[in-house]
């Protein structure tokens, strides 16, 4: 996001040495300490915060899977550099394992999926802000 200028610009900066982005690691490495600090003292305090990761990586798994088909479908032309095997049933299958797996989360423990998705979807609002903010 750095890197298209809808975040800070120098957390896109890519170390020469290990060619990584230093910065963005450095951040989140920072933030992870902050989120793990501050709720030290809860009980099943890192629990939740690997379940709130775990459940947002989810939703992303899914939309990823269902990316490929879009993207695939829009771009019949395009270079396939990484064959799918069993196209389009693999990533269709692995979507829906995604979403079975959001949904779970739901049903199994509903306040922490709620606030999981409530920091996905402020992330929505935050992006269009950053965006308008910078002029892009």
């Amino acid at each position: 996001m750095a890197a298209d200028r809808v975040f800070f610009r120098s957390v896109a900066w890519v170390s020469p040495r290990f060619r990584v982005p230093s910065v963005a690691i450095l951040l989140q490495g920072a933030l992870a300490s902050f989120f793990a600090l501050i709720r030290a003292h809860q009980p099943r305090a890192y629990q939740q915060l690997i379940n709130y990761a775990v459940f947002a990586d989810w939703i992303f798994f899914a939309l990823a899977g269902i990316a490929l088909i879009v993207l695939r479908s829009k771009l019949p032309h395009a270079p396939r550099t990484i064959r799918v095997p069993f196209y389009p049933w693999t990533p269709l299958l692995f979507s829906a394992a995604g979403i079975g797996i959001v949904f779970n989360m739901f049903f199994a423990d509903p306040w922490n999926a709620a606030i999981g998705s409530s920091v996905v979807i402020l992330g929505v609002p935050a992006y269009f802000f950053w965006r308008r903010i910078t002029g892009r």
